[in-house]
């Protein structure tokens, strides 16, 4: 189990998948990550991609985001977020069985667009980058948009096209957070 760290579900726990390629984020992690965007995640519409056990949406949710897509391809950790989200009774959650790159080139056919895109994928899959081109290409990133990114090695992207990037480092853990 791990709880929330803040919102109107702060000190709620949640679980996450009984799988050995599940990595939840640490609470330093997703206290840092919504300490560093702050009031921004307020009614916007977020996309937690390899969510896992959604613990990262849960927390935009709780701090007052209007809805969050959830996407994650393992059947453990898609029964882990319907559980979590049941139990907190969260309102205007999507779970989406499917990969990163599949449930993105749908969401361009739908003409659908996020404001805060988080990506938390395996550590090994080195994907972060791929799938911000492909973000900004298909224009799902909505203006004045937030990509939150958890990764173990900094990104190779050129801070100058962005309005801001920061980087954060926790242990073994690097979040960058992309302000469009």
């Amino acid at each position: 189990m791990m709880r929330i760290v803040g919102g109107i579900n702060r000190h709620r726990m949640i679980k996450w998948p009984v799988n050995p390629n599940s990595r939840p984020s640490k609470d330093i992690v997703r206290q840092g990550v919504f300490n560093a965007i702050g009031d921004a995640v307020i009614d916007k519409k977020v996309l937690d991609l390899f969510a896992g056990s959604g613990s990262l949406g849960i927390e935009a949710m709780s701090r007052g985001a209007k809805m969050v897509a959830f996407v994650d391809r393992d059947e453990d950790a898609l029964d882990c977020i319907r559980d979590n989200i049941d139990a907190l009774k969260i309102p205007n959650a999507e779970v989406i069985e499917s990969d990163a790159f599949t449930s993105l080139y749908k969401f361009a056919n739908e003409h659908r667009s996020f404001d805060i895109i988080i990506l938390d994928p395996p550590y090994l899959d080195h994907v972060c980058e791929k799938i911000i081109s492909l973000v900004i290409e298909k224009s799902l990133w909505a203006k004045d948009g937030i990509i939150v990114c958890e990764t173990n090695s900094p990104l190779n992207i050129n801070p100058e096209l962005y309005r801001q990037v920061r980087t954060y480092h926790y242990g073994i853990t690097t979040v960058t957070i992309i302000w469009r």
